[in-house]
């Protein structure tokens, strides 16, 4: 069961990141707008690069969590935070409405996503 529980996060986690591919463009105008396209799509990744060096942080304290806990519910409460923050960008406000406060929303959700499964 361990298996099918870490196929599916795997899963998830590569479908996260596909969907924040596809729509970096448009992510790109709406949370870093610049008068340069390639300084707003190189913020917009660079936002979904930085929580990728944060991963073995997070490895460590989900192995923690496991360990103590079950990895089982430690798998479920990753996997659950994931899609939640996934579908919680659609209701991030934009640049204009948010000002500074919608691109550092944007970076805390990509932290939040990157958290490693602890299957």
């Amino acid at each position: 069961m361990s298996i099918v529980g870490g196929l599916i996060g795997v899963f998830i986690e590569l479908y996260d990141n596909a969907v924040y591919g596809f729509v970096a463009g448009t992510l790109a105008v709406v949370f870093f707008p610049s008068d340069a396209a390639t300084t707003s799509v190189l913020l917009t990744f660079t936002a979904f690069a930085i929580p990728f060096f944060f991963r073995p942080v997070g490895a460590a304290v989900a192995g923690s969590w496991g360990d103590r806990i079950g990895r089982r519910r430690v798998l479920l409460v990753l996997i659950t935070m994931m899609s939640l923050s996934t579908a919680l960008v659609g209701a991030l406000p934009s640049y204009a409405t948010a000002g500074v406060w919608a691109p550092i929303g944007l970076g805390r959700r990509c932290r939040r996503r990157s958290t490693p499964t602890a299957g």
